[in-house]
């Protein structure tokens, strides 16, 4: 029950279910079955597996100290109903192993062994023949158990299970592994194109980017005659970088220790009657810079930024710094 009990929330999507109307191209399962089902689907076969393991060790111990099991006896070790029992047992154990593997399919769908998120060519190509075939595997070990009620013997089922192991450590592991490196690696591009393909699809209905509308707009070059006229049609060509000029704000603007310049975007402003390109970032508060860092200093003194740091995106002083302007703000602390 300990862990159950921090699965509520888990457990309120999966009672308020809803679809999505948007289905993967993997599986054809709607999203909502990603979002609301499968994480406690997830959770309660994860739940089940490890209450059965915990069951078939507190069983064994209990047949042992009831004398079901006889280690060091000239005849059978098992009674025959503890080889039920335990048979029995196993069988759920491989039963719940093949339903992990069934989930784990659905769960390739969020990998991120490819160049995107999502399944990939190793995942769709190798991954999940392997789990289909791990599934086939674990469900034969689980009729294996259930025969070998009435056979003599384990050999069987010891056969299965290190078969199982067996395909687990190389459909599972290695053929993936190596479908990775030596197919898809040398030539990801077309491997992975499809893929890619899909990813775009999904994040185009994740952003509700699915029904834009695209148009061309004309674009007029510049003539020679307007430019010897004036520099006017080339007022507001960005040169500055936001990435490549963010620290130098930082050490301009910064003021003191406890601000700092972490951010700088391109934005539009009118400025003097007319909008121009500008960059801008806030002048935010640094907490390793303030000075005698106390509870009172932390929470009371310094517990806010100040201003914002605006600069045209076309203009540096002479020095190559950026040209700062001045604007009034009315509550600089935001």
């Amino acid at each position: 029950g300990l862990p159950a009990a921090g699965q509520w929330e888990s457990w309120l999507l999966f009672r308020n279910q809803r679809d999505f109307g948007i289905t993967d191209p993997q599986f054809n399962a709607d999203v909502g079955f990603y979002v609301f089902r499968l994480p406690f689907l997830q959770f309660l076969v994860g739940w089940l597996f490890a209450a059965a393991i915990l069951l078939v060790v507190i069983t064994t111990a209990v047949h042992y100290l009831n004398g079901g099991i006889r280690v060091q006896s000239a005849g059978p070790r098992l009674a025959s109903a503890t080889k039920v029992h335990l048979s029995a047992l196993f069988a759920v154990l491989a039963l719940l192993n093949a339903a992990r593997y069934w989930l784990q399919r659905f769960e390739l769908t969020l990998s991120g062994r490819g160049v995107v998120q999502g399944a990939t060519y190793t995942d769709v190509n190798a991954q999940l023949p392997a789990l289909n075939l791990l599934i086939l595997v674990s469900l034969a070990v689980a009729a294996l158990f259930l025969v070998n009620v009435r056979q003599r013997g384990w050999r069987l089922p010891v056969l299965a299970v290190g078969l199982w192991a067996v395909v687990a450590v190389v459909a599972g592991t290695v053929y993936p592994a190596v479908v990775q490196r030596f197919i898809v690696q040398p030539d990801v591009s077309t491997r992975e194109l499809p893929y890619i393909g899909h990813n775009l699809d999904a994040t185009r209905d994740a952003f509700r980017l699915d029904d834009v509308a695209f148009e061309s707009l004309p674009v007029r070059p510049i003539s020679t005659a307007e430019l010897e006229e004036g520099a006017e049609p080339l007022a507001d060509v960005r040169l500055l970088e936001p990435v490549e000029l963010r620290d130098r704000f930082a050490l301009d603007q910064g003021l003191t220790s406890f601000y700092s310049v972490r951010d700088l975007d391109v934005d539009r402003y009118e400025i003097d009657g007319r909008v121009r390109q500008v960059m801008i970032g806030a002048r935010e508060l640094n907490l390793a810079g303030i000075p005698n860092n106390t509870w009172v200093s932390r929470h009371l003194l310094y517990t806010h930024g100040c201003g914002v740091v605006v600069a045209p995106a076309s203009q540096v002083t002479d020095d190559g710094r950026p040209a700062s302007l001045e604007l009034d703000i009315d509550r600089p602390q935001l």
